[in-house]
């Protein structure tokens, strides 16, 4: 590969418009697979697509590097799927993406896309039981956290789809460990209903029970206090991102609570009235 052209797809990308992408992609596609520097990184750190996609909303770069042979799902150069542009999301699964491939953005991009997003990621093959792996959390749990208009409309869909409102977490007890993660899993056997009601989420919680979630399961453990972490030597066989370590969370047995005890316990006394009022 030419050194110099290297260089300049290094230091240049994030700058240059799509036609000077496209020049250098035709004189070495194999470009498309060299990480590029963005403004405030001292080495290049990111691959192309990403920056495109994630970091630059860039149609047009997008384009320009699918074309040119980058890999359509997410790699080791980083998860550019999906974005929060539509159109670029869009030309995504015309090109056959994975729509089920996780965003190290937030569970599915779910945080981050907009509701028009989703919807295209339901009607072209979203499993609405697509679990994290060793964490044991789905996407209902996720929108659970949240009473927003779309956290709920996206709760709504998912259930009509076939989700389960019954899901549990891993425990994070010694056969089935969670490792470090960003989303929040605090109880082994957390079920969405429970997530919505350490929340404080009103809204989620009346849809969830009125759409079979069940009120009397229990956790088993909690996240130990001071968060801790340990070496984990065992096997991992999906992950996120590339790793060469791998650290899991600790957890301890505790006796457990139903999402009425949760809430209370957190101090939403209205969410435990809905509770109340529902089970009796």
């Amino acid at each position: 590969m030419n050194q110099q052209l290297k260089r300049q797809w290094q230091e240049e990308f994030e700058a240059a418009d799509a036609k000077t992408v496209r020049q250098m992609l035709a004189q070495e596609p194999g470009l498309v697979n060299v990480r590029v520097r963005r403004s405030n990184q001292a080495e290049p750190r990111w691959g192309p697509l990403f920056v495109a996609s994630v970091k630059l909303n860039s149609l047009d770069k997008v384009k320009a590097l699918i074309e040119a042979g980058a890999n359509i799902n997410n790699s080791e150069l980083g998860t550019h799927w999906p974005s929060t542009d539509y159109e670029i999301n869009r030309y995504f699964v015309e090109r056959g993406i994975d729509v089920n491939q996780p965003s190290f953005l937030g569970f599915h991009a779910l945080g981050v896309t907009g509701l028009d997003t989703f919807l295209l990621m339901m009607k072209h093959g979203l499993d609405p039981n697509f679990t994290w792996a060793y964490i044991g959390q789905t996407m209902l749990h996720m929108q659970a956290l949240h009473d927003n208009d779309k956290e709920l409309a996206c709760s709504f869909m998912l259930i009509r789809a076939g989700a389960d409102v019954n899901a549990q977490a891993r425990t994070g007890l010694d056969d089935e460990p969670i490792m470090e993660n960003e989303h929040g899993i605090r109880y082994g056997r957390e079920t969405p209903l429970h997530s919505a009601a350490r929340s404080g989420s009103k809204l989620q919680v009346r849809l969830l029970l009125d759409h079979g979630a069940d009120a009397s399961l229990r956790t088993v453990s909690r996240i130990a206090e001071p968060k801790q972490l340990a070496e984990w030597t065992g096997e991992v066989t999906s992950f996120l991102w590339p790793m060469t370590e791998f650290k899991r969370v600790l957890f301890e047995p505790y006796p457990g609570e139903t999402p009425l005890e949760m809430a209370i316990r957190y101090g939403h006394h209205d969410v435990a009235a809905i509770f109340e009022e529902r089970t009796g």
